[in-house]
């Protein structure tokens, strides 16, 4: 499986301004491509870990409480 990057760029407050996907090989290509696309801003690299998925989301739970 190839490991999915984001690319979180920040405002000079410290907020999310922009995420990118990157399709990066490896870490390393993927703190390369960080450092590229940076342009004086401030960012943070990502990587994903892992994937959750529930057959009851909290929202689905809400709505049905007030449904009955």
């Amino acid at each position: 499986m190839v490991p999915e990057y984001r690319l979180h760029v920040l405002d000079e407050h410290g907020q999310l301004m922009a995420a990118v996907k990157l399709d990066c090989t490896d870490d390393r290509a993927a703190k390369e491509c960080a450092m590229r696309l940076a342009d004086r801003s401030e960012v943070q690299l990502w990587r994903l870990i892992a994937r959750f998925r529930t057959d009851d989301p909290p929202q689905k739970r809400r709505r049905n409480a007030f449904a009955r």
